[in-house]
């Protein structure tokens, strides 16, 4: 039962093969943990989400050259790994390493076996090969399937009989040593991406931002187009359009596996030549750079005012695939052929709560390409001493054309969908994750009483309370820590002046200069001012010491946090 699956382990001592389950012999099995698939694909993904893992060697490297210089890729996995697992689905699926068996000794042990066993024997191995086709080829769907998403999207049509495994390879990020061209598409896209942000911030004005984030035409939207607060926020809503320019590249080159069919038309053909064309000339000089050890940091800080030869082709491409109208099928357009692949995931497919923060990040990057192509056209007109209609109608014409709803383009079919994908996901009742028994809660696999909540509230206030005392005040358990007159203190909420606080309030009366307080108490102890400085003539702070402290800090604030947020009510 559930209950006994809960409490099923699986080896991971090596043991001796397991009668009745079936040994595998091409496991692949992580270095840094247990983790065993049997998919080389699986494994670089593993590897890459869970341990951060990338090729240490040097980027513009050919293989090659580095089989010439004798280097060998360094895997975190090893391959060939004896393997079993007790069931093919649910709880214990995973598979676990055992000893290895040779094929002599395998048939002799099967031959030593009863003939039913025998029998056994066979049947789970055709059923574990069916189950494992069945999850990795994409079978298409029934007529009488309720599935409104997939229904609406037509993945499932269009994406039969393919597999997964390799469709995600397909648009997985390119390992340097042996896709170098993949990797100046890939770096590439990324740096236009950044340099059409800038451009959004520093180079157009508000008319021009208003007009690039309108759905229809003749729209009056009273919010601008915004740029990402964070850098770390813009690489990841840049990935989409990387992971589209894999596909392309991909599945434009000569290849064994079968992949979905999509035809570029004219247009585009001609700027996907262009893109490969660059490509080729900035992984060729980056591999140059890298035989002649010159150092690449000083051009990747360098701050350019246009764009290289190879953004201005991914931007002509990108361009070229918005700017196609649909005349029958939308799948007449690569952009939403290429994206139906990021649907796809290893067991299924991104639904309705996952999909459409995808579908957000391609609509915002679209409209910052948009700006950064209305730019080029008026930098391209003024250099021609051409009389232009300028920026902002360039991005005006842009967007009526393709870039709103009833221009039949693939932007209509990204924003009707994340429209339709939204409406699914805040109309369906989420997933049942807690429960009650009497006086004990149930939150999906964790079981606890009220007197265990009420214990860990008690347990967090106080750690939260030592932390305050012990390291983030100083205060010894014979000492009290400055008094707060909680009963007379005041606020002044017409005060929005930034930074100030009830704290500032002048009638409040304070036991101590806040300001000062601790900064005098560590001056007067002389084992806290060693910590926090580093000795010699002149006083230096230890940056380690301050560093570990905010810490501290960052941990007390956290646990009070959560300390509000649970009594708040009370």
């Amino acid at each position: 039962n559930d209950a006994d699956l809960e409490q099923l382990i699986i080896p991971t001592n090596i043991p001796n093969p397991i009668d009745n389950l079936v040994v595998y012999h091409d496991g692949h099995q992580c270095e840094r943990c247990h983790y065993i698939c049997r998919s080389k694909l699986r494994m670089q993904t593993h590897c890459r989400q869970e341990h951060g893992w990338v090729n240490p060697q040097r980027r513009g490297h050919t293989m090659k050259n580095q089989r010439r210089m004798g280097v060998e890729m360094e895997r975190s996995w090893k391959e060939g790994v004896y393997c079993q697992r007790f069931f093919t689905t649910g709880h214990g699926q995973g598979f676990f390493e055992v000893q290895p068996v040779d094929a002599t000794e395998e048939n002799a042990m099967e031959a030593s076996v009863p003939k039913w066993d025998q029998a056994r024997i066979e049947l789970s191995r055709t059923w574990d090969a069916i189950k494992e086709r069945e999850q990795r080829i994409i079978q298409e769907g029934f007529g009488n399937e309720v599935n409104p998403w997939l229904e609406r999207t037509g993945w499932q049509s269009y994406l039969a009989g393919l597999d997964r495994d390799q469709l995600l390879h397909s648009i997985a990020k390119p390992d340097p040593e042996e896709e170098p061209i993949a990797v100046a598409i890939w770096e590439t896209m990324g740096e236009l991406i950044r340099f059409c942000q800038t451009s959004v911030i520093d180079r157009v004005g508000s008319f021009v931002r208003f007009d690039a984030i309108r759905t229809e035409k003749h729209q009056t939207r009273y919010q601008p187009l915004k740029p990402y607060k964070e850098l770390p926020e813009l690489e990841r809503n840049s990935r989409p359009w990387q992971e589209i320019l894999m596909f392309i590249t991909r599945t434009q080159k000569e290849h064994t596996w079968k992949s979905p069919e999509y035809e570029l038309n004219q247009r585009q053909t001609r700027a996907w030549s262009r893109v490969v064309e660059e490509a080729n000339l900035v992984a060729e000089e980056k591999e140059r750079r890298a035989e002649e050890e010159e150092e690449e940091e000083e051009e990747e800080d360098e701050i350019r005012e246009e764009l290289t030869d190879a953004q201005r082709a991914c931007l002509r491409f990108c361009m070229a695939l918005l700017d196609q109208a649909v005349n029958r099928h939308e799948y007449e357009s690569p952009l939403v052929c290429a994206m139906a692949v990021l649907g796809v995931t290893a067991g299924g497919w991104k639904g309705p709560d996952q999909y459409p923060p995808h579908l957000s990040a391609m609509i915002k990057v679209n409209r910052f390409m948009v700006v950064q192509q209305a730019l080029e056209l008026d930098a391209r007109e003024k250099a021609q001493g051409v009389h232009g209609v300028g920026c902002i109608q360039h991005v005006h014409e842009m967007m009526d054309r393709f870039m709103v709803r009833g221009s039949h383009s693939p932007m209509q079919w990204m924003l009707d969908l994340r429209t339709y994908g939204l409406k699914i996901h805040y109309n369906t009742t989420a997933e049942g994750n807690v429960d009650w028994m009497r006086d004990r809660i149930i939150y999906k696999k964790v079981e606890f009483g009220m007197a265990d909540f009420r214990g860990m509230v008690h347990g967090l206030a106080a750690e939260t309370q030592r932390i305050l005392r012990d390291d983030l005040m100083f205060v010894s358990d014979d000492q009290a820590m400055p008094a707060i007159p909680w009963d007379t203190l005041r606020d002044n909420p017409r005060n929005n002046q930034a930074g100030w606080s009830f704290v500032q309030d002048e009638r409040n009366a304070w036991e101590v200069d806040g300001e000062w307080w601790l900064f005098n108490r560590i001056g007067q102890n002389a084992r806290l001012q060693r910590r926090f400085s580093q000795s010699g003539p002149e006083f230096r702070w230890d940056r380690n010491a301050v560093e570990e402290y905010m810490a501290r800090v960052v941990e007390f604030r956290e646990k009070l946090l959560a300390l509000i947020h649970i009594t708040g009510g009370c």
